[in-house]
C-alpha cells in the first residue's frame, strides 16, 4: 500500500463527480486517502477499490460502503469547515466521548459512536434513518410518530443534562451572548436582517437586556451538546429511538440553550411544513413536560 499523508496534513473530501453532486453513490478513486486509512485500519475489510462506493451527505459529510459486506462509516472533513481542521476535529471526538460518558452510550437513546480521528478528518458509525424534520414532514400520514419522537429527544436532553450537571461551576451566560450577537450580526450581514436596521438595533437592544439581567446567570452548568437542530437527531427504528449527531459546538453552557434551540427548531419547522400555533404550542408544552419527567430522579421509563 502507498504511504498515507500525516495525519496532520490538510485532508480533502473525495473530488466532485456528476454521481456525487446528484446525491448518488460514486466509485472510490484509488487515489483517495480517506479510503486507504479506513482499509489500513480495518485488515478485515477488501481493500480493492472496486469494492467500496462513497457518497456525499452534507457539505462535510460522507459515507464510505463497502460493498460486499455493506459496512459503512461517515468521514466528516473538517478542511472545509476551518482552518484549524485537525484542532476542532479532535474538539467533537473528544465531545461525543463525554456525552456517551453521560449515559448516552447504549441503548435506543444515544449519541453517535466515534470511532476514530485523523488528523482533520472525524470517522463516525453511518446512522441511517428519518431524521426529526423527516418525521416532521409525514406527521399527518403517521399518527403519533411526531410525538413519541420529540419525547425520545425530551429524554436524551435531560439525560446529558442532568447526568452532567455540575454545581460547583460559575455559571456564565457571557458566551451564549456573545454567540446571539454573532448571530445577529451575521443574519444582519449575509441574511433575512440585511438592509432591516430598524430589527436589528432591537435585537442587540434585547441581547444587552438578557446578558446583564440577574437571571441569566441563575442556571447550573452542564454538558449541552449545542446544535440541536431538527437535522442533527435521526430515528433509526423510525419512532422511540434517537442518535444525536454533530456535536462540534458541545461545550459546558446552560442547559436552556439546547432546550430552547430544540424548542425553536421544532416550531420553525412546524410552520414550514405547515404547521398551525395552536399546533407548536400544543407540542412545546409536550416538549417541556417529558423533558422534566426525564430529568434524573424523573419517571423516565428509559433511565
Amino acid at each position: 500500500m502507498r504511504d498515507l499523508p500525516s495525519g496532520t496534513d490538510l485532508i480533502s473530501p473525495p473530488a466532485d463527480t456528476p454521481e456525487l453532486l446528484h446525491g448518488e453513490w460514486a466509485p472510490v478513486l484509488q487515489s483517495d486517502p480517506v479510503a486507504a486509512y479506513i482499509r489500513s485500519c480495518y485488515r478485515n475489510l477488501p481493500s480493492e477499490p472496486r469494492f467500496w462506493r462513497v457518497s456525499r451527505r452534507s457539505r462535510a459529510v460522507y459515507t464510505y460502503r463497502e460493498l460486499r459486506s455493506g459496512w459503512a462509516i461517515a468521514a466528516k472533513f473538517y478542511g472545509v469547515k476551518t482552518n484549524r481542521a485537525d484542532k476542532y476535529a479532535l474538539q467533537e471526538f473528544d465531545g461525543i466521548v463525554k456525552a456517551r460518558e453521560m449515559g448516552l452510550s447504549a441503548g435506543p437513546i444515544r449519541a453517535v459512536r466515534p470511532l476514530g480521528h485523523w488528523g482533520s478528518v472525524l470517522f463516525l458509525e453511518q446512522v441511517d434513518g428519518p431524521t426529526l424534520e423527516d418525521v416532521i414532514s409525514v406527521r399527518h400520514s403517521s399518527p403519533g410518530l411526531l410525538r413519541a419522537a420529540v419525547e425520545a429527544v425530551s429524554r436524551l436532553l435531560a439525560r446529558l443534562h442532568g447526568n452532567s450537571a455540575y454545581p460547583a461551576r460559575r455559571s456564565q451566560f457571557e458566551p451564549s451572548a456573545a454567540y446571539a450577537y454573532k448571530v445577529v450580526d451575521d443574519l444582519s450581514n449575509h441574511g433575512v436582517l440585511w438592509q432591516d436596521s430598524v430589527l436589528q438595533d432591537a435585537l442587540f437592544r434585547l441581547i444587552k437586556r438578557w446578558a446583564t439581567h440577574p437571571n441569566m446567570m441563575r442556571f447550573v452548568p452542564s454538558l449541552i451538546h449545542g446544535d440541536v437542530t431538527t437535522s442533527n437527531l435521526i430515528f433509526p427504528d423510525g419512532r422511540t429511538g434517537v442518535v444525536a449527531i454533530d456535536w462540534e459546538r458541545s461545550q459546558r453552557g446552560d442547559p436552556a440553550e439546547d432546550l430552547g434551540r430544540f424548542l425553536a427548531e421544532v416550531t420553525h419547522s412546524l410552520s414550514q411544513h405547515g404547521g398551525t400555533a395552536a399546533e407548536a404550542r400544543s407540542l412545546i408544552e409536550h416538549i417541556l413536560g417529558s423533558y422534566t419527567q426525564a430529568l434524573p430522579g424523573g419517571p423516565d421509563p428509559e433511565m
